[in-house]
């Protein structure tokens, strides 16, 4: 499986896979890990546009990705997340702590009321 990942500016973008289970989510953790060494990416947007399905370790490895952000004091995005997506983000509670956008505007506005 290969996850896509970019960057624009100093955000680190992973495309996720249609499935983030137990699989997926190991292999987004390494990359992630590999790819944070270099501090000059400070915030991370999660593509769930493609996403259709996650499971207890997707979730698992967004909790632990937004604790990591805290501490580098960066900010951690899902961008288009899907209707079933969404759900499992407000019953976990992740809602409260991940920023959802749908438009890469968002981000952008995001961020600049952050700084």
């Amino acid at each position: 499986m290969e996850i896509v990942t970019y960057q624009i500016k100093n955000m680190l973008w992973i495309c996720l896979p249609e499935e983030l289970d137990q699989y997926a989510a190991d292999i987004i953790k390494r990359k992630c890990e590999i790819i944070l060494m270099d501090q000059k990416r400070k915030h991370i947007v999660f593509d769930f546009s493609a996403t259709a399905f996650m499971d207890s370790a997707g979730i698992g490895m967004l909790f632990g990705k937004y604790r990591q952000q805290q501490l580098r004091g960066g900010q951690l995005f899902v961008y288009r997340p899907g209707k079933r997506i969404i759900h499992l983000l407000e019953i976990t509670g992740l809602i409260h702590l991940v920023n959802i956008c749908m438009r890469e505007e968002e981000i952008n506005k995001k961020l600049e009321e952050i700084q």
